[in-house]
């Protein structure tokens, strides 16, 4: 299954993403840049979705409130171009 890294200083937002992306992806959060780093490291996630004032170099952005569908087609095409990227 597929590794997703949520990244955001709001627990309950965490919560609510994490709850709604479990099946579809291994999940994991983070509430600081810090924390991020380390478990980007260790678990190679395959999207990060992550709070505009600490993200650089992304693929796009998802404007608060969250349109859960706009993020599903998000994760997935980001999952799909680190795909096509790979030898």
């Amino acid at each position: 299954m597929k590794r997703l890294l949520l990244v955001d200083d709001e627990p309950q937002l965490l919560q609510i993403l994490k709850e709604h992306f479990e099946g579809q992806y291994e999940i994991d959060t983070a509430t600081s840049g810090a924390a991020a780093i380390e478990r980007f490291v260790r678990q190679r996630p395959v999207v990060v979705f992550l709070d505009v004032n600490l993200k650089q170099g992304a693929f796009s952005y998802v404007p608060k409130p969250f349109n859960m569908t706009y993020m599903d087609h998000m994760a997935a095409a980001a999952a799909d171009q680190r795909r096509e990227r790979r030898p």
